[in-house]
């Protein structure tokens, strides 16, 4: 159930409400603002506030304005004993606030007034969730097209992601679905990058100056790719970023307030992370090498953050499969390719039912191998 929080100094006026509405919303209550935004903080069903105009050391307006920096979703209320016009426009125009009611309130205007505010809430948090759960399922099409035509190029994607959705879950961001999405679209850019170069970027072959300026074009041509999509704008600066906000230029710090900066450091660290995890095949050991490649760069949060994933060989389920027995969601453990020689998906991707099709349109052809090597990771 949706939580409704009433925030006023008087403790009589939140007795009140508390005695006359307990039976029909779950209510938290707070007597001042710094109370307030503490238990916005910490509770993360609060569907609306109800909060008095006059208190001390923060206005209900201020209050409002902070309510909405850490969570636009919120339905905002004021309740206050001042009717005057300038104060109710100030209201609305700096706190964005949705109704506006005075003291003393009628408990039926005010319940009127509170189912208002819930609906409002449910109507805002559906048509958000459905947005992002439809550009998800778009972006997710578009990478696999993308991976079918460039599999080498995207055979990182999907532990990418898993890394930034996990890091990302751990530092308790808000807005995580754009972290996700940096993370999934991180390495569109590399679709510019020739797959014999791209595979010698992968296994860390040694580059020339000129594949090095290559390489390092792919963030700025994936954060052009997607900038024009609604909605993504942020999405797009946090790819774009990713190796200005590199480990090897900068000390990383947690700072959720900047989320540009922050998504672009966490694509970078679990591309790193990513890199020697594969080469070495063992999370500690992926981890000390970090450390020893640029020594005094990671604080001990980050470290832990890194042993909070769950990567090690133990939890790894590998098996050779025919085409029939593969579904959506395994992880190829090496490359497939035709019988001569064409690569049709690289070992890391994820496989996906667009995929699972590719396959069966070369076996019809005499022309895909026999059997084909899956794991399953758990991040």
């Amino acid at each position: 159930m949706s939580k409704i929080l009433f925030v006023d100094d008087e403790s009589n006026i939140l007795n009140g409400i508390k005695r006359q509405l307990h039976t029909k919303y779950e209510m938290l209550f707070a007597d001042c603002a710094a109370d307030a935004l503490q238990i916005i903080k910490r509770e993360s069903d609060v569907s609306v506030i109800v909060s008095d105009m006059h208190m001390p050391l923060m206005s209900g307006i201020d209050l409002l304005k902070r309510v909405k920096d850490l969570n636009v979703d919120i339905v905002r209320i004021i309740l206050t004993g001042n009717a005057e016009t300038d104060t109710a426009i100030a209201a609305v125009n700096d706190g964005n606030v949705f109704r506006f009611m005075t003291k003393p309130c009628d408990m039926q205007v005010m319940m009127n007034v509170l189912n208002a505010a819930i609906r409002q809430y449910q109507l805002i948090v559906s048509e958000k969730e459905l947005l992002e759960k439809t550009l998800t399922g778009s972006l997710k099409s578009l990478m696999d097209i993308l991976a079918i035509a460039n599999p080498a190029a995207f055979s990182k994607t999907t532990r990418i992601k898993s890394l930034v959705s996990h890091f990302a879950a751990y530092l308790n961001v808000h807005e995580i679905w754009q972290y996700e999405i940096a993370g999934m679209l991180s390495q569109i850019g590399c679709i510019s990058i020739p797959t014999d170069l791209l595979g010698k970027w992968y296994q860390q072959n040694t580059l020339t100056e000129n594949e090095k300026l290559i390489i390092s074009e792919h963030p700025v041509i994936g954060a052009e790719l997607i900038a024009n999509i609604p909605r993504m704008n942020i999405i797009s600066k946090m790819i774009g970023a990713q190796e200005c906000h590199s480990f090897a230029h900068t000390k990383f710090e947690f700072d959720i307030s900047h989320p540009v900066r922050l998504g672009s450091s966490l694509i970078n660290l679990a591309i790193e992370f990513d890199i020697y995890w594969t080469k070495l095949g063992e999370q500690n050991a992926a981890i000390d090498m970090l450390k020893s490649t640029y020594p005094d760069r990671y604080s001990e949060q980050v470290i832990d953050m890194l042993l909070s994933v769950k990567l090690s060989s133990s939890q790894k389920n590998q098996a050779m499969l025919t085409l029939n027995e593969l579904s959506s969601g395994m992880i190829l453990d090496d490359n497939v390719m035709t019988q001569k020689g064409v690569l049709l998906a690289s070992k890391g991707q994820e496989i996906t039912s667009t995929m699972i099709q590719l396959f069966r349109n070369y076996e019809r052809q005499n022309n895909l191998v026999d059997q084909i090597a899956v794991i399953v990771l758990q991040y």
